[in-house]
């Protein structure tokens, strides 16, 4: 049961009967049928407090807390965001465009930066947004960060540029300043590359501009 403190109070007196009792009753029938279940109730909020509140029934309270576990919030959980994303993507991998094969570094950076304050579910409707929009063959911050083409706050932002040039400053360092070589790891244009590097203030070996440009 998902979201247990949205059930409206009267519901929640008829879950603390059922749970007592391990018995419904059909409608225009009296004779009771015993279940045999196990119920996983699940939250956001403080439940205890709810009951302080007098927002959530105290009995069904204690019933359902028998044994509680606590998930910590994505942005807590820094190896499993890399692992959902690529998950996420191959799920949903009948909705990007043919060219997409996957996530840049910079993203994946920025990935494991960002607070995530809508946790998982805010995972999910960026990467899908992000695999219908990317123009290139991996997915950059940038695709991640589109907000029905509204410019990003600021906090934002400041973060996604940390970690793009971040990004790119590793890409170049393990690529021995091979610009050719890093755009395609980056998934995009040598072009691009450049005028990042630049807006970044990137230094990089200059013997291989003119080579790759």
């Amino acid at each position: 049961m998902d979201e247990i403190d949205a059930l409206p109070l009267a519901h929640q007196v008829n879950l603390l009967l059922f749970l007592q009792e391990n018995t419904i009753e059909r409608k225009d029938d009296a004779m009771p049928i015993h279940m045999d279940v196990r119920v996983l109730a699940s939250t956001r909020i403080d439940l205890a407090a709810a009951v302080a509140k007098g927002r959530f029934h105290k009995d069904l309270y204690h019933r359902l807390n028998v044994l509680q576990i606590k998930t910590p919030a994505l942005c807590d959980r820094q190896g499993d965001i890399e692992l959902l994303a690529k998950y996420f993507f191959d799920k949903f991998c009948h909705e990007k465009r043919p060219n997409v094969k996957g996530f840049s570094p910079a993203a994946l950076h920025m990935m494991n930066q960002y607070t995530w304050p809508g946790n998982v579910c805010e995972l999910i409707s960026r990467i899908r947004r992000a695999m219908a929009m990317c123009e290139w063959h991996l997915i950059t911050p940038e695709d991640l960060d589109r907000r029905n083409g509204k410019r990003p706050v600021s906090t934002q932002e400041a973060a996604r540029s940390t970690a793009e040039r971040a990004a790119i400053g590793n890409a170049l360092q393990k690529n021995n300043h091979n610009l050719e070589i890093t755009s395609r790891k980056l998934g995009v244009s040598r072009v691009t590359l450049y005028r990042l590097i630049q807006k970044y203030e990137l230094t990089f070996k200059t013997e291989n501009i003119f080579d790759t440009i």
